[in-house]
């Protein structure tokens, strides 16, 4: 067993190494993030919201049946792991920004958290194994005695990898552990031989299993490519594949989505840039295209543009490279099938795809030019699967940084500890702020339903004068789904502003944290009067301003909804008279009290659970408004 850093690789490939004294190697590539913040970081950052995953039938056939080599997979594809290579993926998340700099699109999220988005156990202390990959059956019987022998591997730790044995018993491997913390941007490769008779039978398998504290997201492990297959040395970590590696970044300067009235008049583009990488020690040539569809949405139907945008012929890339590059030829932004000012709102979507080469055989007659794909030792592997990547953007009534998919959330560390984001419009000129568009993730843990909006003017690139601050709720309707908050007071925004929100002290306000692009150089936190950067935070953060043409209010009270409580004073119970959600209790010092509501009919009841004499607050979401209401308790 080797580990090399991903960018130190030296390694020999022979296209005829079916011919030589080979052995069956399995191998991965990865790296671990830490997420924990220190007690010094004003912000927190946690892993992105989980969707509770059903077991599918396939699942289980799956298990049934075994599978030949070669086993690949570069999770190339979000969500749950592939059932026909994996029989245990309800742990793992397939996520596509998750990782800095990775090999390929998309990556294997190991997070320590549950299928269900939840810690394993409560119990700080506790540590054990949490994540794990479990992969089907693997018919390594079939495996010629004379491709079983080669060089040892040397021993090393890091995460826990496990064999399965002919008696069903599993057997650990490797405990795999990186000396020093590494740098996120650089992927680990580890290689480890099948050695042993004991595992070559047609029932075998092998597991990833993440070990560390139970109790929540600590840290996380990040997978890309498994692999394992015969005909491999143990430094062979060359295999044909190109791929592209990240995401087209933002189109719009910095921005994925502008509103249409800021941009029909400053048509401003920039080059979404991307990457794609290699696997193969040898310089190896590609081409790529680019393709463009736009629809137009009017009164909710879409008139549908396609068409070519580039392609790029005879590029190289170094032996395990990466190479950066920029879009060159941009959407015509003046051609109305591209861009229709009279629609509701425009979607942009941009295609990237690589003509790699990745899956012509070397056998073939003639043998094409580059081909490098040897049927012998990878059919039935598509290294061809990675090739090509879709941004959508889009032109409507709101500015994102982020391009709608989070891979962590950030909230703030103590309450009352105030963020905000800063936001440059394409305009010069002010506008109205009507709305707030954000994506609040359901974690485990106490979770406020209100939160404090503030909005702010610029002051030599911080935040300067506050313009608004107003109490919001909070929903949480699901994975990547933003709730759309209408402001009761609309407010005019300078060109530079920023948005923002106070960590209330009755629960934890997360957001969204879309890591495709870094965006951290626009936030700000604020403990004790003064706004500074955040130290720990890399993206963007999935809050969004809404602008539109609604009246100035800001500072006039919008009407409140019609609420009456009786009895007042109480004892120990009220009723409100009609529909409503109490979202906190408290004394005027402060202190929480416990509560119980139940509806009856057109009213709510509420049982106070603490015993307490004197003035309490109230907060009560009716409808879409956070109505404050006093009471006495005798």
């Amino acid at each position: 067993m080797r580990i090399l850093t991903y960018s130190n690789l030296v390694a020999v490939y022979n296209s005829n190494c079916h011919a030589s004294i080979v052995n069956c190697q399995f191998s991965i590539i990865f790296f671990i993030l830490f997420t924990a913040s220190t007690s010094q970081a004003q912000f927190k950052i946690y892993p992105t919201t989980k969707q509770a995953k059903e077991q599918k039938a396939t699942i289980r056939q799956q298990e049934a049946t075994t599978m030949h080599l070669p086993f690949w997979d570069d999770f190339s594809f979000a969500g749950t792991p592939a059932d026909t290579l994996w029989s245990d993926t309800q742990s793992v998340d397939i996520v596509d920004g998750a990782a800095i700099q990775p090999p390929s699109v998309g990556v294997a999220v190991f997070d320590g958290l549950n299928g269900e988005g939840n810690p394993y156990t409560t119990d700080l202390t506790s540590n054990g194994f949490t994540d794990t990959l479990v992969s089907r059956p693997i018919r390594l019987a079939d495996v010629a005695i004379e491709n079983r022998d080669g060089e040892a591997p040397d021993p090393a730790d890091y995460l826990q990898v496990d064999f399965k044995n002919a008696e069903n018993a599993w057997v650990p491997i490797a405990l795999l552990k990186v000396p020093v913390v590494p740098d996120p941007s650089i992927f680990l490769d580890f290689i480890q031989k099948v050695e042993g008779e004991e595992f070559y039978h047609n029932e075998f398998q092998f597991r990833i299993s993440r070990y560390g504290r139970r109790s929540g997201p600590f840290d996380t492990w990040i997978i890309d490519y498994v692999y394992l297959n015969e005909h491999r040395f143990a430094s062979d970590f060359s295999f044909p594949d190109r791929s592209i590696s990240s995401p087209l970044t933002s189109l719009f300067g910095d921005y994925h989505a502008v509103p249409k009235d800021h941009f029909v008049n400053n048509r401003i583009s920039a080059a979404p840039r991307y990457v794609y990488a290699t696997q193969k020690n040898e310089q190896t040539p590609l081409n790529e295209y680019s393709y463009l569809k736009a629809i137009n949405f009017k009164s909710g139907v879409g008139a549908v543009h396609e068409d070519s945008l580039d392609k790029a012929v005879g590029l190289f890339i170094l032996p395990f490279g990466k190479r950066e590059e920029t879009l060159k030829v941009l959407p015509d932004f003046n051609d109305p099938l591209v861009f229709d000012p009279s629609a509701d709102s425009t979607q942009i979507s941009i295609t990237l795809a690589l003509t790699s080469n990745d899956n012509l055989s070397i056998y073939s007659v003639p043998k094409p030019t580059n081909a490098d794909y040897d049927d012998f030792v990878y059919a039935p592997i598509q290294f061809t699967r990675n090739d090509s990547t879709k941004t959508t953007y889009t032109i409507s009534d709101f500015y994102a940084y982020d391009d709608g998919e989070a891979e962590y959330s950030v909230g703030l560390a103590q309450a009352g500890n105030r963020a905000a984001y800063r936001f440059t419009q394409l305009t010069s000129e002010s506008d109205t702020l009507t709305g707030v568009s954000v994506y609040f993730p359901t974690l485990s843990g106490n979770l406020s339903n209100i939160m404090n909006f503030q909005v702010y003017d610029d002051n030599n690139g911080q935040p300067g004068n506050l313009l608004l601050d107003e109490v919001v709720p909070v929903q949480r309707p699901g994975v990547n789904i933003f709730q759309n908050i209408t402001l009761q007071s609309a407010v005019y925004v300078p060109s530079v502003f920023y948005i923002g929100w106070e960590q209330p002290a009755n629960g934890t306000i997360t957001i969204g944290l879309d890591r495709s692009a870094d965006h951290a150089d626009k936030l700000f936190s604020n403990s004790n009067g003064v706004w500074l950067p955040p130290s720990n935070v890399y993206g963007a953060v999935m809050m969004r301003p809404i602008f539109g043409t609604g009246e100035i209010t800001t500072g006039i009270q919008a009407p409140e909804v019609e609420v009456s409580i009786f009895p007042n004073p109480v004892e120990n119970h009220f009723t409100i008279n009609q529909p409503s959600t109490i979202l906190n209790i408290q004394t005027v010092s402060g202190q929480a009290l416990a509560f119980s509501q139940e509806q009856y009919n057109d009213h709510t009841y509420v049982l106070l659970l603490n015993r307490h004499q004197g003035l309490v607050v109230l907060q009560l979401l009716v409808g879409d408004k956070v109505i404050t209401r006093k009471i006495i308790i005798q």
